[in-house]
């Protein structure tokens, strides 16, 4: 009771301090990168443009110093495996240079490592280097040393400043060497953290303008910004955003605090969740949740209340998957696999209309690839502190509706359900091949992923609801396909089988929600069953063993994991006080 009633408080103040300080009314704004980096790092139409590719950023926030070296790896594919395609961290200058003008470089301070590393999983990378990072680090990341230095002032002109130039050419001097038009994956950078008023493009502080102009002589050549972008504990508000001169993006989409050890509340669980879902519908160019995974306090203590920094993140402190994991990763792929549709959409209005008056339905609209609705509770937005830290169960109940779609009554069998943690998608006109596409998809889609010549798409409801898939051919009187289905219930899968006409394939695979946590896209290949799949391909199950499914270009193959024997746990015998 103690720690939630702290932080109702702590919450309280800090929202006034927003007020007042003038984050609320902050500038959201990205600086374009400078011409030579601008073909490689720009944006269009309101979503980020990657080397030609428009992309949908999924971030979390891993401090890898935070981390131990050793685990890096493993920490970094629990979050792509959560469907994510991009990590955020600061980086901690009285990490980085211990003693003044001493840098350490080496083990879980080592940036360069960590991009690379980043890197080489195919991940992209979003750098905070301060010199101020907050982040609950010691001092905000100021060095101890800076104390000896006559004057100096924190987070503003005076003495300090030379100081800090020699820190921020060594860190963004590493930066430079891996941002995207010089082959890297860093596409954005961060100049500074929550000063004050003057975030996104905003300079007025002399403070601001020096390190904005120190950042660009150091070699930093793509999209920056100063302090942040969108910082909130659910960003996305309730409508579509306008297409603006910087793409809709949030640096910080907190997961919960600093405070929390463990599961999220199911009020926090809800809106975080639904949070992810409407920056998609909204027409956002991504977000990053803070934390994805929170680590430890190696030495460093700061605000928080121990060596922990677990943040009720999806992914543990000893790397466990939360049940937000699951729930934040099926948002992120629904976003990755259909990234073409969604980084070339607008919003589009009226398209398609629900008879239920407490749904809201919102569109995507692709001129090439279809249009993408999303059907949510708009009356379920709003959650107050105690909501979100209630531990009282959701409200499972799942309203049916119909929607009327270019002159469709959709799905043409049944009503949807539509679920409290995540809306109902739909996909319509969604080009196949050149013989056939999908004149519906009434179904959440979980994956869709080609193997050979078959395209495999998993989908998912809640077990006894009903969902449908409808296809057309362009071949003289061929009448649509029309497969209707109920998601089972337990471990079972269905299978569907679609043919375009044109030499392809599609399988459909059917099950319930909580089945699509042991579902897995990983070395090319789907696996369905395990618990988790490993970077080199072995397969976790729990101790009472279980059986996989695994679809691949090869076909289909099963496995089976027989029981292991768990040893009990010694007995703990009477606590003994140490000072």
């Amino acid at each position: 009771m103690r720690g939630s009633s702290l932080f109702f408080i702590h919450s309280l103040f800090f929202a006034l301090w927003l007020a007042g300080s003038g984050w609320l009314a902050a500038n959201n704004e990205i600086f374009p990168a400078e011409p030579a980096a601008q073909k490689a790092d720009h944006w269009e139409n309101g979503y980020f443009v990657l080397n030609g590719r428009p992309v949908f950023i999924n971030s979390g926030s891993i401090h890898y110093a935070r981390v131990p070296r050793e685990l890096w790896r493993d920490r970094i594919w629990r979050l792509k495996m959560m469907g994510f395609n991009c990590a955020q961290s600061y980086v901690f200058w009285n990490a980085t240079e211990p003693k003044r003008g001493q840098f350490d470089l080496t083990d879980s301070v080592n940036l360069d490592a960590w991009l690379s590393l980043l890197q080489e999983m195919g991940m992209y990378a979003l750098v905070r280097p301060g010199p101020y990072a907050c982040a609950e680090w010691e001092e905000g990341g100021f060095p101890a040393w800076m104390n000896t230095v006559p004057g100096a002032m924190q987070r503003e002109m005076g003495p300090n400043v030379p100081d800090e130039d020699v820190y921020l050419k060594k860190v963004q001097g590493i930066v430079a060497q891996h941002q995207v038009n010089h082959g890297g994956n860093v596409f954005l950078v961060q100049v500074e953290n929550e000063h004050r008023p003057e975030w996104g493009t905003e300079a007025k502080d002399p403070y601001l303008k020096h390190l904005d102009d120190g950042a660009r002589a150091n070699g930093i050549e793509i999209p920056m910004f100063n302090s942040g972008l969108h910082h909130s504990t659910e960003p996305s508000g309730e409508k579509p955003f306008p297409v603006g001169t910087s793409p809709w993006y949030s640096t910080e989409f907190w997961t919960l605090y600093l405070n929390f050890y463990g599961e999220m509340r199911p009020g926090a669980l809800e809106q975080k969740t639904r949070g992810a879902w409407k920056v998609e519908a909204f027409g956002g160019a991504g977000y990053n949740f803070y934390m994805a995974h929170g680590g430890t306090n190696f030495g460093y203590s700061g605000d928080s209340l121990g060596a922990t920094y677990d943040y009720a993140a999806p992914i543990g402190e000893a790397g466990q998957l939360r049940e937000f994991y699951f729930t934040a990763r099926r948002a992120a792929y629904f976003a990755q696999i259909f990234s073409s549709l969604l980084t070339g959409s607008h919003d589009d209005p009226g398209f398609a209309t629900s008879d239920q008056p407490d749904l809201r339905v919102t569109t995507r609209t692709n001129p090439t690839s279809g249009s993408m609705i999303f059907v949510d509770h708009f009356a379920r937005n709003a959650k107050s502190s105690d909501e979100l830290h209630s531990t009282a169960p959701l409200d499972t109940t799942e309203p049916e509706t119909h929607l009327t779609v270019a002159g469709l009554t959709l799905p043409h069998h049944g009503a949807l359900k539509v679920g409290i943690l995540e809306p109902r998608t739909l996909l319509i006109h969604f080009p196949w091949t050149a013989n056939a596409s999908f004149e519906s998809i009434c179904t959440n889609v979980l994956f869709h992923q080609t193997f050979g010549s078959t395209d495999y798409w998993v989908c998912y409801g809640t077990p006894g609801d009903t969902g449908e898939v409808t296809l057309t051919r362009k071949a003289a009187r061929s009448a649509p396909t029309q497969i209707d289905f109920t998601y089972p219930a337990g471990d079972t899968v269905k299978e569907y089988d679609l043919d375009s006409g044109d030499g392809h394939l599609a399988k459909l695979l059917v099950m319930n929600t909580e089945m699509t946590k042991r579902a897995w896209l990983a070395h090319d290949k789907l696996y369905v069953g395990p618990s988790f799949v490993l970077e080199d391909g072995s397969m976790e199950f729990p101790p009472a063993g279980g059986k996989a499914t695994i679809y691949s270009a090869a076909g289909k193959t099963k496995v089976a994991r027989a029981p292991v024997t768990v040893l009990p746990l010694p007995a703990l015998g009477p606590w003994t006080w140490r000072d």
